[in-house]
């Protein structure tokens, strides 16, 4: 049974719906409303169906819905007209304040007048004081510088101070050096007026002992 069963399993499943279907139509004929008379006069206990009363009420006839009492598309009186919801007015913008008034801008106070320059006293004039004293000068050297004007190499010595560096100047003619002016320079001589008065005539190479005029103060 089990080998058939394998093997034709659908006509298998077709008997057992067939079956099945039987069942349910068999129920619904004997439960006639869940109610089944038998003889004796006692009414046998209610037999409901498994199924329920309303499993089957699409086997049932319609049941077709009253007449509508009046006609749609008849209208008792003018439609009511529909309101409009009022507008809203848009608020007012506001209206902008003007601006503050500026402040006034104080003026400013008026300078004092200036006083009056009163006129410095010229300053002193200052006059230097000078005193004459005595060097060696010696004649050192002579050239022609870049315009052709002869100049002369000059060594000023101190005779209170031996061994003490001499100041070597540079002199021309017309020149003018600690009371000195120079008259003339040549390959030979040298010749100036000293700071007192005197004439004077230095060989090339040779020193002699000249006044000259030195500055001590200021009065």
């Amino acid at each position: 049974m089990l080998k058939y069963i394998r093997h034709e399993w659908e006509k298998t499943a077709c008997l057992a719906a067939a079956l099945l279907l039987a069942l349910v139509v068999l129920d619904w004929v004997v439960a006639d409303d869940g109610e089944i008379r038998h003889g004796a006069g006692v009414p046998p206990p209610m037999y409901v169906s498994r199924f329920g009363p309303d499993a089957f009420a699409f086997l049932r006839d319609p049941v077709l819905p009253r007449p509508i009492a009046r006609n749609p598309f008849h209208f008792s009186g003018a439609p009511k007209p529909r309101r409009r919801p009022p507008r809203r007015r848009p608020a007012p913008k506001p209206v902008p304040k003007p601006p503050p008034a500026p402040k006034p801008v104080p003026k400013p106070a008026p300078n004092p007048a200036p006083k009056p320059v009163q006129p410095q006293p010229p300053a002193p004039r200052i006059v230097p004081r000078y005193r004459l004293g005595r060097c060696d000068l010696k004649f050192v050297y002579n050239t022609v510088n870049r315009s052709g004007k002869p100049v002369a190499l000059i060594e000023l010595a101190d005779p209170s101070r031996p061994g003490r560096t001499p100041l070597a100047k540079t002199v021309g003619i017309g020149d003018r050096i600690y009371g000195l002016r120079i008259l003339d320079v040549s390959d030979t001589a040298l010749t100036l007026v000293d700071a007192g008065g005197k004439r004077q005539r230095i060989a090339f190479g040779r020193s002699r002992r000249v006044t000259i005029r030195l500055a001590t103060g200021a009065r």
